[in-house]
């Protein structure tokens, strides 16, 4: 029975005056691309990312430099949001984010706890090893690593995930997560490396 290995990817750095909307500025180009050649001798079997624009062009450019085609797939469930409203930042959050409401953050840890089921998934007996690749956002990546680690509602908190960072998660055949990588930025050079 083989292993399901997820490597998670957030997306490159991008223009933040734009929003949500804001696309990869160069800097963001060039992590992606360094991602690409660092996955390049995984056999990624399928690409998962957000619909959101730097997610997708950080998706298009890893599976630019990867060697064959991939299946990809866009799922809203991974999009930008808030899955908890953690004691540590309420104050912040209030200040920063008054549309943050109750509804809007449980409806993100529901989306986010239901890509996670579906997908942190043990293979079939006879299934050989599947690499999965999901480039999404740093609360999101943060809150599935989480959930791996089996760490509590607010535990997403207490870790970074710095822009086109690499964190690997293998199911093994009996179905139980390991956390292998978290924020892995060696294959970026120190000072194209970025958080914010």
């Amino acid at each position: 029975m083989g292993r399901h290995w997820l490597t998670l990817v957030r997306h490159g750095q991008y223009d933040k005056q734009f929003g949500d909307g804001g696309g990869l500025n160069d800097t963001g180009r060039l992590q992606a691309l360094a991602t690409g050649d660092t996955l390049k001798p995984l056999r990624v079997d399928v690409i998962l990312a957000s619909p959101l624009l730097r997610a997708q062009q950080t998706a298009e450019l890893i599976a630019a430099v990867l060697a064959e085609p991939i299946p990809y797939v866009t799922d809203p469930r991974l999009e930008e949001c808030v899955p908890s409203l953690a004691r540590r930042y309420a104050e912040w959050f209030t200040e920063n984010r008054p549309h943050l409401t109750p509804e809007r953050v449980a409806a993100c840890s529901q989306a986010v706890f239901e890509f996670y089921i579906e997908t942190f998934q043990a293979l079939r007996e006879e299934d050989p090893d599947r690499h999965t690749l999901i480039v999404s956002h740093g609360n999101v990546i943060r809150y599935l690593l989480s959930l791996a680690l089996e760490a509590g509602e607010d535990a997403w908190t207490n870790m970074l995930v710095y822009h086109c960072s690499i964190c690997r998660v293998v199911i093994d055949p009996d179905g139980y997560p390991m956390v292998m990588v978290v924020n892995d930025q060696a294959h970026i050079a120190p000072e194209f490396r970025s958080e914010q």
